[in-house]
Protein backbone atom coordinates (compact mmCIF):
# COMPACT_ATOMS: atom_id res chain seq x y z
CA UNK A 1 0.00 0.00 0.00
CA UNK A 2 1.83 3.23 -1.20
CA UNK A 3 1.93 6.31 1.82
CA UNK A 4 -0.34 8.33 -0.45
CA UNK A 5 -3.07 5.73 0.50
CA UNK A 6 -2.21 5.45 4.70
CA UNK A 7 -2.72 9.68 4.60
CA UNK A 8 -6.33 9.52 3.12
CA UNK A 9 -6.94 6.37 5.87
CA UNK A 10 -5.30 8.52 8.41
CA UNK A 11 -7.30 11.61 7.40
CA UNK A 12 -10.35 9.87 7.39
CA UNK A 13 -9.79 7.85 10.69
CA UNK A 14 -9.43 11.40 12.40
CA UNK A 15 -12.58 12.71 11.08
CA UNK A 16 -14.29 9.33 12.26
CA UNK A 17 -12.31 10.71 15.71
CA UNK A 18 -13.28 13.84 15.99
CA UNK A 19 -16.75 13.00 15.49
CA UNK A 20 -16.87 10.30 17.96
CA UNK A 21 -15.18 12.80 20.58
CA UNK A 22 -17.71 15.64 19.39
CA UNK A 23 -20.67 13.12 20.38
CA UNK A 24 -18.80 11.92 23.10
CA UNK A 25 -18.34 15.61 24.77
CA UNK A 26 -21.89 16.44 23.68
CA UNK A 27 -23.26 13.60 25.45
CA UNK A 28 -20.72 14.23 29.01
CA UNK A 29 -21.85 17.86 28.75
CA UNK A 30 -18.65 18.94 28.15
CA UNK A 31 -19.06 20.79 25.13
CA UNK A 32 -16.58 22.80 23.12
CA UNK A 33 -17.08 25.48 21.39
CA UNK A 34 -17.59 25.09 17.53
CA UNK A 35 -14.97 27.99 17.15
CA UNK A 36 -12.04 25.98 18.70
CA UNK A 37 -13.32 22.56 16.86
CA UNK A 38 -12.91 24.42 13.68
CA UNK A 39 -9.48 25.84 14.09
CA UNK A 40 -8.56 22.35 15.45
CA UNK A 41 -9.92 21.02 12.15
CA UNK A 42 -8.31 23.55 10.30
CA UNK A 43 -5.15 23.21 11.95
CA UNK A 44 -5.63 19.51 11.20
CA UNK A 45 -6.57 19.61 7.93
CA UNK A 46 -3.41 22.25 7.11
CA UNK A 47 -1.32 19.50 8.32
CA UNK A 48 -2.81 16.93 6.65
CA UNK A 49 -2.54 19.21 2.96
CA UNK A 50 0.87 19.86 3.95
CA UNK A 51 1.57 15.85 4.61
CA UNK A 52 -0.05 14.80 1.65
CA UNK A 53 1.87 17.76 -0.51
CA UNK A 54 5.04 16.40 1.18
CA UNK A 55 3.96 13.10 0.58
CA UNK A 56 2.66 14.18 -3.67
CA UNK A 57 6.10 15.69 -4.13
CA UNK A 58 7.67 12.20 -2.64
CA UNK A 59 5.25 10.11 -4.72
CA UNK A 60 6.07 11.84 -7.66
CA UNK A 61 9.86 12.21 -6.99
CA UNK A 62 9.57 7.99 -6.25
CA UNK A 63 7.79 7.98 -9.48
CA UNK A 64 10.04 9.75 -11.52
CA UNK A 65 12.87 7.75 -10.08
CA UNK A 66 10.82 4.39 -10.79
CA UNK A 67 9.99 5.45 -14.42
CA UNK A 68 13.92 6.20 -14.93
CA UNK A 69 14.85 2.65 -13.24
CA UNK A 70 11.99 1.55 -15.41
CA UNK A 71 13.31 3.10 -18.75
CA UNK A 72 17.24 2.38 -17.77
CA UNK A 73 15.62 -1.50 -17.29
CA UNK A 74 14.08 -1.74 -20.28
CA UNK A 75 16.56 -0.19 -22.38
CA UNK A 76 19.07 -2.43 -20.46
CA UNK A 77 17.01 -5.70 -21.05
CA UNK A 78 16.60 -4.50 -24.04
CA UNK A 79 20.26 -4.14 -24.86
CA UNK A 80 20.86 -7.23 -23.47
CA UNK A 81 17.78 -9.21 -25.57
CA UNK A 82 19.20 -7.52 -28.91
CA UNK A 83 22.49 -9.27 -27.66
CA UNK A 84 21.16 -12.18 -26.42
CA UNK A 85 19.55 -12.43 -29.98
CA UNK A 86 22.56 -11.78 -32.15
CA UNK A 87 24.63 -14.33 -30.07
CA UNK A 88 21.35 -16.61 -30.43
CA UNK A 89 21.09 -15.55 -34.41
CA UNK A 90 24.82 -16.75 -34.77
CA UNK A 91 24.61 -19.72 -32.91
CA UNK A 92 21.65 -20.07 -34.87
CA UNK A 93 23.37 -19.43 -38.35
CA UNK A 94 26.33 -21.28 -36.88
CA UNK A 95 24.65 -24.45 -35.87
CA UNK A 96 22.30 -24.25 -39.28
CA UNK A 97 25.81 -23.99 -40.79
CA UNK A 98 27.17 -27.08 -39.55
CA UNK A 99 23.99 -28.85 -40.45
CA UNK A 100 23.90 -27.98 -43.97
CA UNK A 101 27.67 -28.33 -44.23
CA UNK A 102 26.87 -32.32 -42.55
CA UNK A 103 23.71 -32.61 -44.86
CA UNK A 104 25.98 -31.88 -48.32
CA UNK A 105 27.80 -33.97 -46.88
CA UNK A 106 25.32 -36.51 -46.81
CA UNK A 107 23.71 -35.11 -50.12
CA UNK A 108 27.22 -35.86 -51.41
CA UNK A 109 28.10 -39.06 -50.22
CA UNK A 110 24.23 -40.34 -50.69
CA UNK A 111 24.86 -38.97 -54.80
CA UNK A 112 28.32 -40.58 -54.83
CA UNK A 113 26.74 -44.35 -53.65
CA UNK A 114 23.77 -43.60 -55.93
CA UNK A 115 26.12 -42.80 -58.46
CA UNK A 116 28.47 -45.73 -58.24
CA UNK A 117 25.31 -48.42 -57.67
CA UNK A 118 23.87 -46.84 -61.02
CA UNK A 119 27.41 -47.11 -63.15
CA UNK A 120 27.64 -50.69 -61.78
CA UNK A 121 23.74 -51.38 -62.94
CA UNK A 122 24.44 -49.93 -66.23
CA UNK A 123 27.33 -52.38 -66.66
CA UNK A 124 25.67 -55.08 -65.37
CA UNK A 125 22.87 -54.07 -68.27
CA UNK A 126 25.69 -53.56 -70.54
CA UNK A 127 27.02 -56.94 -70.12
CA UNK A 128 24.01 -58.52 -70.01
CA UNK A 129 22.93 -56.61 -73.19
CA UNK A 130 26.16 -57.90 -75.20
CA UNK A 131 25.87 -61.12 -73.98
CA UNK A 132 22.06 -61.45 -74.97
CA UNK A 133 22.94 -59.73 -78.97
CA UNK A 134 25.71 -62.06 -78.88
CA UNK A 135 23.16 -65.02 -78.18
CA UNK A 136 20.83 -63.32 -80.39
CA UNK A 137 23.39 -63.21 -83.62
CA UNK A 138 24.54 -67.17 -83.40
CA UNK A 139 20.52 -67.49 -82.99
CA UNK A 140 19.68 -65.76 -85.98
CA UNK A 141 23.18 -66.65 -87.95
CA UNK A 142 21.95 -70.68 -87.06
CA UNK A 143 18.35 -69.65 -88.24
CA UNK A 144 19.59 -67.58 -91.55
CA UNK A 145 22.26 -70.67 -91.94
CA UNK A 146 18.82 -73.39 -91.80
CA UNK A 147 16.89 -70.85 -94.17
CA UNK A 148 19.95 -70.85 -96.38
CA UNK A 149 20.33 -74.50 -96.48
CA UNK A 150 16.12 -74.85 -97.15
CA UNK A 151 15.97 -72.58 -99.55
CA UNK A 152 18.86 -73.98 -101.65
CA UNK A 153 17.85 -77.17 -101.35
CA UNK A 154 14.28 -76.01 -102.79
CA UNK A 155 16.12 -73.91 -105.03
CA UNK A 156 18.07 -76.71 -106.63
CA UNK A 157 14.99 -79.22 -106.43
CA UNK A 158 12.67 -76.19 -108.00
CA UNK A 159 15.76 -75.48 -110.68
CA UNK A 160 15.77 -79.31 -111.40
CA UNK A 161 12.15 -79.70 -111.44
CA UNK A 162 11.86 -76.02 -113.84
CA UNK A 163 14.99 -77.11 -115.94
CA UNK A 164 13.72 -80.84 -116.36
CA UNK A 165 10.50 -79.57 -117.51
CA UNK A 166 12.33 -76.28 -120.02
CA UNK A 167 14.43 -79.21 -121.68
CA UNK A 168 11.02 -81.08 -122.18
CA UNK A 169 9.69 -78.36 -123.74
CA UNK A 170 12.58 -77.58 -125.67
CA UNK A 171 12.76 -81.23 -127.39
CA UNK A 172 9.11 -80.77 -127.95
CA UNK A 173 9.35 -77.46 -129.86
CA UNK A 174 12.94 -79.14 -131.51
CA UNK A 175 10.28 -81.96 -132.72
CA UNK A 176 7.42 -79.73 -133.96
CA UNK A 177 10.71 -77.83 -135.56
CA UNK A 178 11.75 -80.92 -137.44
CA UNK A 179 8.51 -81.97 -138.23
CA UNK A 180 7.90 -77.91 -139.26
CA UNK A 181 11.12 -78.08 -141.36
CA UNK A 182 10.16 -81.44 -143.13
CA UNK A 183 6.72 -79.88 -143.86
CA UNK A 184 8.49 -76.57 -145.25
CA UNK A 185 10.66 -79.07 -147.23
CA UNK A 186 8.10 -80.69 -148.45
CA UNK A 187 6.28 -78.11 -149.26
CA UNK A 188 9.60 -76.13 -150.70
CA UNK A 189 9.53 -79.15 -153.25
CA UNK A 190 6.15 -78.34 -154.52
CA UNK A 191 6.88 -74.67 -154.31
CA UNK A 192 9.36 -75.65 -156.98
CA UNK A 193 7.31 -78.30 -158.71
CA UNK A 194 4.13 -75.37 -158.95
CA UNK A 195 6.84 -73.18 -160.31
CA UNK A 196 8.15 -75.25 -162.95
CA UNK A 197 4.38 -75.53 -163.85
CA UNK A 198 3.62 -72.33 -163.75
CA UNK A 199 6.41 -71.18 -165.89
CA UNK A 200 4.42 -72.10 -168.88
CA UNK A 201 2.70 -68.98 -169.86
CA UNK A 202 -0.83 -71.41 -171.30
CA UNK A 203 -0.64 -73.35 -167.96
CA UNK A 204 -0.46 -69.71 -166.03
CA UNK A 205 -3.32 -68.51 -167.85
CA UNK A 206 -5.43 -71.36 -167.46
CA UNK A 207 -4.71 -71.26 -163.70
CA UNK A 208 -5.44 -67.75 -163.65
CA UNK A 209 -8.93 -68.08 -165.09
CA UNK A 210 -9.74 -70.30 -162.65
CA UNK A 211 -8.97 -68.30 -159.71
CA UNK A 212 -10.51 -65.00 -161.39
CA UNK A 213 -13.73 -67.34 -162.19
CA UNK A 214 -13.43 -68.01 -158.14
CA UNK A 215 -13.27 -64.58 -156.89
CA UNK A 216 -15.90 -63.07 -159.08
CA UNK A 217 -18.17 -66.02 -158.13
CA UNK A 218 -17.36 -65.07 -154.30
CA UNK A 219 -17.51 -61.21 -154.47
CA UNK A 220 -20.26 -60.71 -157.75
CA UNK A 221 -23.98 -61.74 -158.48
CA UNK A 222 -24.50 -64.09 -161.52
CA UNK A 223 -25.96 -60.98 -163.26
CA UNK A 224 -23.29 -58.69 -162.69
CA UNK A 225 -20.68 -60.52 -164.74
CA UNK A 226 -20.38 -62.44 -168.09
CA UNK A 227 -17.66 -65.00 -169.12
CA UNK A 228 -16.24 -65.33 -172.57
CA UNK A 229 -17.35 -61.98 -173.98
CA UNK A 230 -16.38 -60.06 -176.67
CA UNK A 231 -16.15 -56.42 -175.63
CA UNK A 232 -16.08 -54.64 -179.09
CA UNK A 233 -18.87 -55.31 -181.62
CA UNK A 234 -17.59 -56.87 -185.00
CA UNK A 235 -14.52 -58.44 -182.76
CA UNK A 236 -13.62 -61.88 -182.46
CA UNK A 237 -11.58 -61.27 -179.38
CA UNK A 238 -12.53 -62.52 -176.22
CA UNK A 239 -11.92 -61.55 -172.46
CA UNK A 240 -12.62 -64.84 -170.28
CA UNK A 241 -14.67 -62.62 -167.80
CA UNK A 242 -16.42 -58.85 -168.19
CA UNK A 243 -18.12 -57.23 -164.90
CA UNK A 244 -21.13 -55.09 -166.22
CA UNK A 245 -21.22 -51.70 -164.84
CA UNK A 246 -24.26 -49.16 -165.35
CA UNK A 247 -24.73 -47.08 -168.52
CA UNK A 248 -25.24 -43.49 -169.75
CA UNK A 249 -29.00 -44.83 -170.77
CA UNK A 250 -31.74 -46.58 -169.79
CA UNK A 251 -31.50 -49.08 -166.80
CA UNK A 252 -31.21 -51.50 -168.80
CA UNK A 253 -27.74 -50.24 -170.66
CA UNK A 254 -24.46 -51.30 -169.51
CA UNK A 255 -21.41 -51.34 -169.92
CA UNK A 256 -18.53 -54.34 -169.49
CA UNK A 257 -15.38 -53.81 -167.78
CA UNK A 258 -13.08 -56.55 -169.50
CA UNK A 259 -10.57 -58.02 -167.43
CA UNK A 260 -8.25 -60.50 -168.44
CA UNK A 261 -7.22 -63.27 -166.55
CA UNK A 262 -3.51 -63.92 -168.31
CA UNK A 263 -0.94 -62.19 -166.37
CA UNK A 264 2.25 -60.86 -167.51
CA UNK A 265 4.44 -62.60 -164.64
CA UNK A 266 7.69 -62.74 -166.39
CA UNK A 267 7.58 -59.02 -166.60
CA UNK A 268 6.22 -58.45 -163.01
CA UNK A 269 9.10 -60.47 -161.52
CA UNK A 270 11.80 -58.46 -163.77
CA UNK A 271 10.15 -55.49 -162.05
CA UNK A 272 10.49 -56.62 -158.67
CA UNK A 273 14.02 -57.39 -159.54
CA UNK A 274 14.56 -53.82 -160.68
CA UNK A 275 13.16 -52.64 -157.51
CA UNK A 276 15.27 -55.25 -155.36
CA UNK A 277 18.87 -53.72 -157.37
CA UNK A 278 17.79 -49.89 -156.36
CA UNK A 279 18.25 -48.86 -160.14
CA UNK A 280 15.69 -45.92 -161.22
CA UNK A 281 16.48 -46.84 -164.59
CA UNK A 282 15.76 -50.56 -164.31
CA UNK A 283 12.70 -49.92 -162.46
CA UNK A 284 11.48 -47.30 -165.30
CA UNK A 285 12.22 -49.78 -168.12
CA UNK A 286 10.73 -52.61 -166.65
CA UNK A 287 7.29 -50.25 -165.37
CA UNK A 288 7.29 -49.25 -169.16
CA UNK A 289 7.65 -52.85 -170.25
CA UNK A 290 4.81 -54.60 -167.52
CA UNK A 291 2.64 -51.46 -169.08
CA UNK A 292 2.84 -52.34 -172.62
CA UNK A 293 2.18 -55.97 -171.53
Amino acid sequence: MSNFEILIIVFVALSALMSVIAVILSVTGRKRTVLEINQSADKRANELARIQEEESDLLRENLRNDIEKSQKDTTDHISTSFRNYGDLVATTQKTQGEQQDKRLGEINDTLSKFTLESENKLENIRNAMTKQIGELTQENSKQLEQMRATVDEKLQKTLETRLGESFRLVNERLEQVYKGLGEMQTLASGVGDLKKVLSNVKTRGILGEVQLGSILEQILAPEQYDTNVATKKNSNDRVEYAVRLPGNGDEDSFVYLPIDAKFPGDTYEKLLDAYDSGDPALVEAASKELETA
